[in-house]
């Protein structure tokens, strides 16, 4: 994650931006990547600074959002084998176990992607049972694993309201 996905998501976290600029503001730096040239290669001879097999810019990185190794053990037991990249952005917003244990419970598995706009935007499991409770249906159909992240059908815009008397026929 790049220096300034983590400005967004700080601000954001510290409700000095709201969900929806959080959101233009990071498909503004994606755009932006999208359209930046290749990166040139490193010289001949060049030796990225490493730590344990972990280049030390990551490394510093994870320790300035606060991840530990049992966090990373956490994460990975609940969700498979996900990046160091996507760890630190669940990390920065405030992801934790509890959180995925939780909303894994009522909506079932998510992609991280999913969970970390979640967390940044302030939804909470508490919000989701409040959903359910009304009569919302928040089930997800999931689709076919054939990829280390799993791809879903998942879609906010699918929530679907409480049906009344009237439409049902009762």
């Amino acid at each position: 994650m790049n220096e300034e996905r983590r400005q967004v998501l700080r601000m954001l976290a510290e409700g000095r931006i709201s969900p929806e600029q959080a959101e233009q503001l990071l498909e503004a730096l994606e755009e932006g990547e999208r359209a930046a040239p290749t990166p040139r290669p490193e010289p001949p001879g060049f030796q990225q600074e490493r730590i344990g097999g972990i280049d030390l810019d990551k490394l510093i990185e994870m320790k300035a959002v606060g991840i530990t190794p049992e966090y990373i053990q956490e994460i990975r037991a609940l969700l498979g084998n996900v990046s160091l990249d996507k760890i630190t952005e669940m990390r920065a917003v405030g992801v934790s176990p509890d959180f995925v244990r939780e909303v894994t419970a009522i909506v079932g598995k998510l992609p991280v992607d999913k969970l970390v706009e979640m967390r940044a935007v302030g939804l909470t499991p508490d919000l989701l049972r409040q959903w359910r409770q009304g009569g919302f249906d928040l089930s997800g159909e999931q689709g076919e694993q054939s990829s280390p992240e799993p791809t879903f059908n998942w879609d906010w815009g699918r929530l679907r309201p409480p049906r009344r008397a009237e439409e049902s026929g009762e």
